[in-house]
């Protein structure tokens, strides 16, 4: 696969007229280089090629920038981008930072995914990276999966690391007794350091002629606030949707607005269904 591949679907919003002809010219630019195997490296191919075309790097404030109103970092001009308009030939850098970078990045983190899928090996995302669960994992994740604070909604209480053993020798069997059931189960790990920080797990089953997957994910308190759970859900939704499971979904609690907001990042949408006291969220792998 080649880096402009990413670039293939384009966004529905720009920034500013130039936004999409600097857009096709990175295609163009990536046309011949293969995907690299992590997210990281992806990225350093797409900012020195954003650098070389616009004349800029993203980090810095550039030259020949909009003057006036327009904060100097946020826009640049780029005579090769302008074909009529208004704001023709002008590049948002904002719009770039904040938005057509992370999509990039997650595309990168979905096709590696699906690389991940038939390889068989961890799942990147931009700053994480999901390692397949091993029941040596326990006494590193007993200290992750510490303090009462954070069984507050889901119930329970921190595990010892012979508990986790025992849990995690029944997961890495990777199916139900009865075999209806398959189990998936990462850790969290930062890409930096390779730091334990959470989980995520997939339980996949066939409902109604069709592959549903109830996925959960957990952080540990030390590393909440830092989009963690967020990047690693979306990257096991990357991974269930290269895989072809048709729908995903979670279970949670309804005052549990950290959670919410994570599924929602990931893409699920309340379904108007509580059970348990939980409320369903779910999503359909698009067509």
């Amino acid at each position: 696969m080649k880096v402009a591949a990413l670039f293939e679907e384009e966004p529905r919003r720009w920034g500013l007229r130039g936004d999409p002809h600097l857009w096709r010219a990175l295609r163009l630019r990536l046309a011949d280089e293969d995907l690299p195997g992590s997210v990281e490296e992806v990225m350093d191919l797409v900012r020195a090629a954003f650098g070389e075309l616009a004349g800029t790097d993203l980090d810095s404030a550039p030259e020949n920038s909009a003057p006036e109103n327009s904060a100097p970092e946020q826009m640049v001009y780029r005579e090769q981008y302008a074909h009529g308009g208004m704001s023709s030939g002008w590049i948002s850098l904002g719009t770039w930072r904040e938005q057509l970078i992370p999509l990039i990045a997650e595309r990168a983190a979905a096709a590696l995914a699906a690389a991940a899928l038939a390889a068989g090996g961890p799942i990147e995302g931009a700053r994480i990276v999901l390692t397949p669960l091993t029941v040596g994992d326990a006494e590193e994740m007993t200290g992750v999966l510490g303090g009462e604070q954070l069984y507050g909604f889901t119930g329970g209480r921190p595990p010892t690391a012979g508990e986790l053993r025992t849990r995690y020798a029944r997961q890495v069997a990777g199916r139900s007794a009865d075999g209806r059931e398959e189990w998936r189960n990462w850790i969290i790990r930062r890409a930096a350091d390779g730091q334990a920080v959470g989980f995520v797990q997939a339980t996949i089953a066939e409902r109604a002629g069709e592959e549903v997957a109830e996925i959960a994910w957990v952080v540990g308190l030390a590393w909440q606030g830092n989009g963690y759970a967020g990047e690693a859900a979306r990257a096991l939704v990357g991974w269930l949707d290269a895989r072809g499971v048709a729908a995903i979904q979670a279970h949670i609690h309804p005052g549990h607005t950290a959670s919410a907001a994570v599924a929602r990042s990931a893409g699920l949408v309340p379904a108007g269904q509580f059970e348990d006291g939980e409320q369903l969220w779910r999503r359909r792998r698009p067509d």
